[in-house]
Parts: C-alpha cells; sequence; structure tokens
C-alpha cells in the first residue's frame, strides 16, 4: 500500500451488508473476467452475493467477517465461520476460513496479508484453535500465501460439476497465531 493509502481492518456489522455486497460483486466480476467455470460463479453468488443471506450471515454468532478500508473506501474482506473440515485433523475448535478477497489491482500490496493476520488474531480470541480452507490444486499463488503463514495441507477433495472434476487442497494451521519473523 502506498504512503497515502492508510490501511484499516475492522469487524463487519450488520450495517456493513451494502460493503461486503460491493465487494462480493466485484470479486464475481473478477472471476469471471479471469474465465471462472459457470458452477464457479453460481456458487459464488449463492454463497455471498444474495442480501438476504449476507444480511444473515452479519448477524450469526458463529462466525465473523473482516473489512479492509482505505480512505477511499473498501479494498477487502474475509469471512471465517466455526466450521469442521472434511479431511480429519487434530483440532478441538476448528473454523473455516471460507473467503479471502483483495481487490485486484492491491493484490501483492499486503492487504491480504494484513486480513489474514488480522483474522488469526480475532480467531484466537473467539478461542478457536485451528484455521482451515480449501485452495484450488492449481492455485500456485494462493499456496504460496497461504505455506507464508504457516499453513499445511492436510488432503484434498473433489468438486465435480457434470464431467468436470476440481481437485481442492485442504489446508490448515493451529493457533494461536505468531506473526513472522521479518
Amino acid at each position: 500500500m502506498g504512503q497515502n493509502k492508510k490501511l484499516n481492518i475492522r469487524l463487519a456489522s450488520h450495517a456493513d451488508a451494502d460493503l461486503v455486497g460491493e465487494l462480493s460483486n466485484r470479486s464475481l466480476a473478477e472471476i469471471a473476467a479471469a474465465g471462472g467455470s459457470s458452477q464457479d460463479k453460481e456458487a459464488y453468488y449463492e454463497a455471498c452475493l444474495d442480501s438476504d443471506k449476507r444480511r444473515n450471515e452479519l448477524a450469526n454468532p458463529h462466525q465473523f467477517f473482516l473489512l479492509a478500508e482505505v480512505k477511499q473506501g473498501p479494498v477487502g474482506y474475509a469471512k471465517l465461520r466455526a466450521n469442521y473440515p472434511t479431511v480429519k485433523i487434530n483440532c478441538q475448535r476448528p473454523a473455516e476460513l471460507v473467503r479471502l478477497y483483495v481487490r485486484r489491482e492491491l493484490t501483492g500490496m499486503g492487504v491480504g496479508a494484513a486480513l489474514l493476520q488480522s483474522l488469526l488474531k480475532e480467531a484466537e480470541n473467539r478461542g478457536f484453535d485451528t484455521i482451515w480452507l480449501t485452495v484450488w490444486e492449481n492455485n500456485y499463488g494462493a499456496r504460496a500465501f497461504y505455506r507464508q503463514f504457516g499453513f499445511v495441507e492436510a488432503g484434498t477433495q473433489v468438486q465435480s460439476s457434470g464431467d468436470n472434476k476440481q481437485y481442492d487442497l485442504l489446508l490448515y494451521r493451529s493457533i494461536p497465531w505468531r506473526a513472522p519473523q521479518q
């Protein structure tokens, strides 16, 4: 981030439903522009673009959203929910990182890292002992990003759409969170 773009990360509230919606719409457009499958687009729409569902998610005590903002407006968000992984890992209070999104033009500028660090701290404060997520096996950039934060592979799961199969890796890391030494 440039010096004139101070990043603020905060918990989203019910009043932030429209901001989360803006970011969701923007990320859907980026998925479409990148040639994401129609199944991905439909699943994404169902998961985060329906305004009533989004409002319910923001009110749900078993999940939370973090918003990343600069003076000019929202630039990213993360969503975490209490949920058990589909692969056996040793944990008592796991949470799933459902979504981590940063506006494409800000990728590589530290926004995603700041969001993830804040999310891990908030998860620890809420008593979670493990964070897990899935990532497409061919998304090498995302895999490298999560590896930097101590996530390791626990297994794979198949996402099917008709004859098409996509393999996602399940990654996880234990909490407490400790920032990497620089």
